[in-house]
């Protein structure tokens, strides 16, 4: 069984106040990657972001940091336009956080998408492509050959995020992942969203999922699962 990583998702104002720093410091058991998310800013600010990143690598040091800017196109904050997107993720990985996630549209070249992971790493960073379907989940089919175009930009790991609207839709998106887990060089994440899909993220290590993503309170994603809880859980499936 694969061994899962828990990634926790922060997303702060442009400065992390004391009180989630104290949180982070207090549950740093039940985590190994902090996900930074910074969509959620009016506007990405190139020296407010070196200084949150400074100030979680200080915080937490032995922990990775994971840096994520989610277009609305994707189910995010970030109106950046495609240009824009680009000139943040440059500046995310000109920092050098341990991971930098570049997202992936089912329409787009992979050619487009190889370039910046290319960038990143250059940076020495490691980049998970990612795709995020706040609709529907596809067939299986559709979410193998989805896996597949992402394979083909080069990154290090793949995630996927679907929105299951019945329990078959879950069962989907999981063998969907375990199918690519060993088809595949780079490690897989699938998460089947919301309530319904809160098994996705509980027994992912059972279908090859490499991370889970939790949150220290507030869901900052659907059917996300604290961090202390989602740590109990990925044990009973070991």
């Amino acid at each position: 069984m694969q061994e899962v990583q828990i990634a926790v998702t922060i997303a702060p104002d442009y400065q992390l106040d004391r009180k989630l720093t104290q949180r982070l410091q207090h549950e740093q058991a039940n985590f190994d990657i902090v996900e930074l998310r910074v969509d959620q800013w009016p506007e990405f600010n190139e020296e407010a972001y070196q200084q949150t990143l400074e100030t979680l690598r200080e915080a937490v040091p032995e922990k990775e940091v994971l840096v994520t800017y989610r277009t609305t196109q994707q189910g995010g904050k970030g109106n950046a336009s495609e240009a824009e997107y680009g000139q943040i993720i440059r500046a995310i990985a000109k920092e050098q956080p341990i991971y930098i996630d570049i997202e992936f549209d089912e329409h787009a070249s992979p050619t487009d998408v190889r370039a910046l992971v290319n960038e990143a790493h250059k940076d020495q960073v490691k980049v998970i492509i990612s795709h995020h379907n706040f609709t529907e989940t596809p067939n299986l089919e559709t979410l193998r050959f989805l896996y597949y175009k992402m394979h083909q930009c080069g990154g290090d790991m793949l995630k996927v995020a679907v929105m299951p609207r019945t329990p078959e839709d879950v069962l989907t998106l999981m063998s969907a992942m375990h199918q690519t887990s060993v088809t595949t060089p780079e490690q897989v994440i699938g998460i089947a969203m919301g309530e319904l899909g809160k098994v996705s993220r509980l027994a992912t290590g059972v279908f090859g999922g490499s991370i889970s993503y939790g949150c220290l309170e507030e869901p900052q994603a659907p059917g996300q699962v604290q961090v202390k809880d989602l740590r109990r859980a990925l044990r009973d499936y070991r």
